[in-house]
């Protein structure tokens, strides 16, 4: 199964890079304006971010956001010792439709997770459309992959209970 997990991160990859830099903005201020009207970052009174690189879904706006009124912290923090995170923000390769995910391999954010799951943090991931995987299809996930509370695309809200679609 690893074969087939890393091929389909290869695949997202190669997909994601596709996306022209208008289409790079405009999906991340449809996916930041969905995020601030949900009722986990309205309550949140802080949240950890983590930094956009390439084509990953943009938080700069949403950090100079957050920065207004909430506490904002960044992955590379020693997070375990402040207790007080309502929300984290994740990036990823490739979703599934039951939010499960798989990041850039290296396994950074499952080992964070799960040191912090105790604290029964929201999690939510930003993710372009096509980085989530056809219907039905489940990613293979290992016994440390951590599935996200919610995922937020373009297109849609993913929640394991189901999903909404506003396009």
């Amino acid at each position: 199964m690893y074969v087939l997990k890393k091929l389909i991160r290869a695949v997202t990859f190669y997909k994601r890079n596709k996306i022209t830099s208008e289409q790079l903005k405009d999906n991340s201020s449809i996916i930041q304006d969905m995020l601030i009207t949900q009722h986990h970052w309205k309550l949140a009174k802080s949240v950890n971010i983590y930094e956009s690189i390439f084509k990953e879904v943009s938080t700069h706006e949403l950090i100079h956001i957050a920065n207004q009124n909430k506490e904002v912290y960044y992955p590379e923090e020693d997070i375990e010792n402040n207790h007080n995170v309502d929300v984290i923000i994740i990036p990823g390769v490739v979703f599934d439709e039951k939010c499960g995910r798989c990041g850039r391999g290296s396994g950074y954010y499952d080992k964070y997770l799960d040191r912090i799951k105790a604290l029964n943090v929201t999690t939510i991931a930003l993710a372009h459309d096509l980085q989530i995987l056809p219907h039905n299809y489940e990613l293979t996930n290992d016994r440390w992959d951590v599935s996200m509370d919610v995922i937020i695309t373009e297109k849609r809200i993913i929640t394991p209970k189901g999903m909404i679609w506003y396009d």
